[in-house]
């Protein structure tokens, strides 16, 4: 699950296709004190449409839902949200000192993985230590600064990849020991 602040203008277009073409599951738009575009019912279509094309281009069986936009705030209080303790999640933040979003995947079988990324400017200091309190791991992307359709195509090409090694991993083992 991808929740993404949406950037000014149509940009979160790239974020909706990009996502959908490598496999996401949800796209959640995510208002933070710095998110500027609010999303209006319009865009939510222009969205699912778009998620609807990208899923048939990439041979897709499934499309990733694309939820309405909530609140930050309302996502870290939300017990629906809240429930899927088992989840890896996960906020990316420009955090030097914050651990790599590489390094931090666990290899321990989990029922997925969230990633959190925030708006052009980044997330507020409260944001952060809120998204803590609420289990939120923060992470880095790297060195560079990135633009936010940058970042969270970032973030979920190497969320993917890790799901997908693992997967494969696993699938050897198993070849493995049927074969004895």
């Amino acid at each position: 699950m991808v929740l993404a602040a949406p950037p000014k203008g149509n940009h979160f277009d790239e974020v909706v296709r990009s996502c959908t073409e490598m496999g996401v599951s949800q796209i959640v738009p995510l208002l933070s004190e710095r998110t500027l575009l609010r999303p209006s019912d319009h865009k939510l279509q222009r969205w699912r449409r778009i998620a609807t094309e990208a899923a048939e281009q990439a041979h897709r069986q499934q499309i990733p839902q694309i939820l309405e936009a909530i609140p930050l705030s309302k996502v870290l209080a939300d017990q629906d949200f809240q429930k899927s303790r088992l989840w890896q999640k996960y906020i990316c933040t420009v955090d030097a000192s914050a651990p790599h979003l590489l390094h931090s995947l666990n290899t321990v079988s989990a029922a997925g993985i969230v990633v959190m990324i925030g708006p052009e400017g980044g997330w507020t200091q409260t944001e952060l230590e809120q998204a803590e309190v609420a289990g939120y791991q923060g992470v880095s992307l790297g060195r560079r600064t990135l633009r936010a359709v940058t970042a969270t195509c970032m973030a979920v090409s190497i969320a993917i990849a890790h799901l997908e090694l693992q997967t494969a991993q696993q699938g050897r083992l198993v070849c493995t020991k049927t074969s004895l």
